[in-house]
């Protein structure tokens, strides 16, 4: 079996060695390794989260989580049973208008989900209280699959800002994020 998938991980300053092996003699053959440097992600923390401007009604945002860290460990669940452990990267957004916007994420990895809160305030109590609300302070999506990409509706209050995560429950890579300006 042949598998292109990247492998992401932070690197430390020391030295790092990389193995590659098989499991028996049978399935030895040749192969081709790449490594390439993926610069760290300026807005994976929260207080660092990349400010959002809206231009026409419908703005895409290209990013990716390879290279970010986890800021909380194993403190985001949105309400959840299960702990957002991969690597996260934050936008600010302060909606122009009132209006109500689609936000539709489509990552090349499975297990991206959205995360939007507004309580302004970037610590792992409010983030879970905000995007485990169900909708009254902000909210959680389903985790992309299959490349498929995974939508969110947000009411936002002219001037009022709110943030958005990109994180996963392991993984990492590109993404995109489209915000839409639903007309009515």
């Amino acid at each position: 079996a042949s598998s292109s998938a990247p492998l992401y991980f932070r690197a430390s300053s020391a030295a790092m060695r990389l193995a590659v092996g098989a499991t028996s003699a049978e399935v030895m053959a040749p192969f081709a390794l790449s490594v390439s440097s993926v610069p760290t992600a300026h807005n994976d923390r929260c207080q660092k989260a990349t400010a959002v401007e809206l231009v026409g009604p419908e703005t895409t945002l290209m990013g990716t989580t390879a290279g970010a860290t986890n800021e909380f460990t194993n403190a985001i669940t949105c309400g959840g049973a299960t702990a957002l452990v991969g690597p996260q990267v934050y936008y600010a957004l302060r909606a122009p208008k009132t209006a109500s916007y689609t936000l539709s994420l489509s990552a090349e990895y499975d297990g991206a989900k959205l995360l939007v809160f507004s309580s302004g305030s970037c610590d792992a109590k409010s983030i879970n209280a905000d995007c485990g609300s169900q909708g009254a302070s902000g909210h959680v999506s389903l985790p992309t699959s299959g490349k498929q990409p995974v939508e969110l509706e947000v009411e936002a209050s002219k001037d009022t800002p709110f943030y958005i995560a990109v994180d996963s429950r392991e993984t990492s890579g590109s993404f995109a994020l489209t915000i839409t300006e639903k007309v009515p």
